[in-house]
């Protein structure tokens, strides 16, 4: 690095004593101290705009999971009253079984189609006690701030496990009841 050489005529401009290197030493160590704060906060300010950003991904990914909530509930809500409207408004009539065999079906799922019972599908495998709670808690129809402290319990391996034995069950369920036609 090359040496910095001072104009003699600065030079003679301060005076030669200790409070005069003094007065000439200060800009340099002001430059130094002010640069050192520059990089400081520029990386102070990395820091909170990544920190915002989480925070704002984490923010969207709640709402997200509560609109999903929502909307499945909603779902829900609406089966259970389309259900009650149609059972209290339409006329059920007995299936024929001329006409079913007509269209190929097997005795099992004809036998299943008028005894009006859904294909058997055995016990429920056993879901954690943590799950089981949470999902009484949602059935109930509790408030949120009810329901919280049941969901904080559940473990994540423990919520995978019971939506692959669901996804199971259901897959089981959609392959025995598979339209006739």
């Amino acid at each position: 690095m090359a040496a910095i050489k001072i104009p003699d005529a600065l030079k003679s401009d301060v005076p030669q004593t200790m409070w005069g290197r003094i007065l000439a030493a200060t800009p340099v160590v002001m430059a130094v101290v002010a640069t050192a704060l520059a990089g400081l906060s520029s990386s102070e300010m990395t820091r909170a705009q990544y920190r915002r950003s989480l925070a704002a991904q984490q923010q969207s990914k709640a709402g997200d999971q509560w609109a999903f909530f929502q909307a499945k509930r909603l779902r829900g809500s609406m089966q259970r009253s389309t259900l009650d409207l149609l059972q209290s408004t339409v006329e059920v009539r007995p299936l024929d079984a001329a006409g079913l065999e007509k269209l190929g079906a097997d005795p099992k799922t004809l036998a299943a189609l008028q005894q009006g019972q859904l294909p058997d599908l055995g016990p429920a495998p056993a879901t954690d006690a943590s799950v089981k709670a949470a999902l009484e808690a949602l059935d109930s129809s509790k408030s949120e701030a009810e329901i919280t402290p049941f969901i904080v319990r559940v473990k994540d391996s423990a919520l995978d496990e019971a939506l692959r034995m669901a996804k199971d069950r259901a897959q089981a369920f959609d392959a025995a009841s598979e339209p006739i036609n």
